[in-house]
Order: C-alpha cells, then structure tokens, then sequence
C-alpha cells in the first residue's frame, strides 16, 4: 500500500512539474517577440523565405550599415537545433548576404549566441559586415576572445573549428549545449561550448567588433535603434 502511494505522489510531482514547465514554455512563446505571427514587428522583415526570414536588428541596435538578423519563423532554440530543411534556407541567406558584401569589398560576420534549450530563447544569427582587410585580424581578435572564455578547467575544448561542414553544427553538438559560434563569410568558424552561462556575457562577442569597425566600446554597447521606418 506504502509503495502504491509513493507511486502516485510521485507520479502527481512529476506531472505538476511538467505542467509548470509547458505553462511558462507557452508563456514565452507567446510573447516571443521574434516569433512569426507572435510579437515579430513584421515592419522590419525585408526578405523572408519559408521558414526563414531576414530583419532589421531593430530590438538590439544597429552597430553598422547593413547589421541584418537572420531568424527562423517558427520558434527554435539554436542552429544546431535546425533540421536539415531549415538549415539550407538559412545557409541560402548567409550565402547572398556574403556574396553581396564581397561585391562591396566586405567581408560577413555570422554570430550566434545559443543559452541552455531550457531558456527559450528563439534562435538568430547577427550577420554584421567588415571591411575585406580586416577579415585575418578578424578570427585572430575571436579565437583569442574564446580561448579567453571559461577556466581552465573547462571539460570541453575552448574552439571547435566548423569549416569542414561550413558551420553546419548540427554535425558537432546537439540542440541541449550552450554555446557560440562565429562564421566567416558562410565558411564556418569558430565554436565554443559555454559551460557555464552565468559567468558568460554575449556581449563581449560584440565588442571584439570596436576595433574592426574602428568604433569606441560604448558605440557596440549601445548602438542606435532603429525605427520601424
């Protein structure tokens, strides 16, 4: 009898959990402000594919010209997340907005930055432009800020090179890591698993831009928002 209701107490905690877990799961997504037919200001979408779409970084600010945000419709939590499908059509995007910075004499830099699945972030790459000579400085500047990253201790290696499946990350890491990672030019990159999220600020990414963009730090940190004109 004792063993019965252990069961049922059990069973009854693991439910109310769940239950709490997918309440505060549809709560966010809900409010999910890049969320396709959620609270996404459609105002400043200017390509969309499928599944995909590209926009303004309307709510993080604008560090340069041309700083577009590739996202996904509906919601998921990282690239490596992605399904093959999704994966192309973001691929497709990465590829025309480097080929058109190339004709500019610029070089693309892909961020992303992926929290614990848990987080319900919705997942976006930042694709921000450099000028085509300091692309070198470039993955010297990042892979220095990410073997930075973490202690010593760190279980994981500091850098996962990508370019052999061109920032395909579905094939080194499944969706339950955090991490992030840095693309050049849609060639693949840079990962770097975050063991710890609360010692890591997404924002130093941005700030290794200051000195390719020739910008002072304050200018990345807080960069001017656009308007949805």
């Amino acid at each position: 009898m004792n063993n019965i209701y252990y069961y049922n107490f059990s069973l009854a905690s693991l439910t109310k959990k769940f239950n709490k877990e997918e309440n505060t799961r549809l709560k966010v997504l809900s409010s999910c402000n890049k969320c396709y037919g959620a609270k996404l200001n459609l105002d400043t979408i200017f390509s969309e594919s499928q599944k995909v779409y590209i926009s303004y970084p309307y709510y993080s600010g604008s560090i340069t010209n041309h700083h577009f945000i590739i996202s996904t419709k509906e919601h998921i939590n990282s690239l490596a997340a992605a399904d093959e499908e999704v994966f192309q059509e973001i691929r497709n995007y990465m590829k025309s907005i480097t080929s058109f910075n190339i004709k500019n004499n610029y070089a693309t830099i892909f961020v992303e930055f992926s929290r614990h699945i848990n987080d319900s972030q919705h997942f976006e790459i930042e694709c921000i432009p450099i000028k085509s000579r300091y692309l070198e400085d470039a993955k010297i500047y990042f892979k220095k800020a990410l073997m930075e990253q973490d202690s010593e201790w760190t279980t994981n290696k500091n850098i996962i090179d990508t370019t052999e499946f061109k920032g395909n990350l579905g094939k080194y890491i499944n969706e339950n890591f955090s991490y992030c990672h840095v693309d050049f030019n849609a060639q693949g990159g840079f990962l770097h698993i975050i063991e710890d999220v609360r010692k890591f600020s997404a924002l130093f990414l941005k700030e290794v831009f200051a000195p390719l963009l020739k910008k002072e730090i304050f200018e990345i940190k807080y960069p001017d928002k656009l308007s949805p004109k």
